[in-house]
């Protein structure tokens, strides 16, 4: 059998909960900074109806897709704190956790994963809906029509750049924050089974 010296749980703890946290920020920010254009906040995620009218190209943004993966990672963001202090406040006093401490934390990890799943999914069909239109009516690529800009009501003369690459940096961050609440849950119901079975 081989002993792990003490630090090694911690550190392990303690470096997927920093996983998650830095995933969610680049999913929050990323989303909030470059998913999204204008005063309105126009979300050109599954935007439909791109079309030609009047020498420009103009599109329909009606999604609410981008508040939701916005909170969604907010929300990864706070509980990746919260876990963090509660996994070192056990583990570096190497403290036995009650099993029903280990079940509630195992349960939370598993909704998060699901809800964390949808942000993924979202975020990522999201913008292979809006690429798809781009190329397929424009006939530029979708790095072409991010780096043309973006004009709002009417104002063709100001245009708002925004970074594709940023976007999908966001969209591969969510399935790493996804993978990694999965890992996280995994772990959290091992342990409880292993709790469970003690007999003193």
């Amino acid at each position: 059998m081989i002993i792990l010296p003490k630090w090694v749980k911690p550190a392990g703890y303690g470096a997927l909960h920093i996983i998650q946290f830095v995933t969610a920020c680049i999913v929050t920010f990323a989303i909030h900074e470059q998913a999204q254009y204008a005063p309105p906040k126009i979300c050109i995620l599954f935007i439909t109806n791109y079309h030609l009218e009047d020498s420009q190209y103009i599109f329909e943004a009606k999604s609410g897709a981008c508040g939701g993966i916005i909170g969604i990672g907010s929300l990864g963001m706070a509980l990746a704190v919260i876990l963090f202090g509660i996994s070192m406040a056990y583990h570096t006093r190497q403290k036995l956790r009650a099993p029903r401490v280990i079940l509630m934390l195992a349960s939370i990890a598993t909704m998060f994963a699901f809800v964390s799943l949808v942000g993924a999914s979202l975020a990522s069909a999201g913008l292979r809906q809006t690429c798809s239109q781009f190329e397929s009516v424009s006939g530029y690529s979708c790095e072409d029509v991010f780096e043309a800009g973006f004009f709002y009501d009417g104002k063709v003369n100001h245009t708002f750049v925004q970074s594709l690459a940023t976007i999908a940096a966001a969209c591969g961050a969510a399935w790493v924050m996804f993978l990694s609440w999965v890992v996280y849950a995994g772990l959290e119901w091992y342990n409880h089974k292993h709790e469970a079975e003690r007999w003193w």
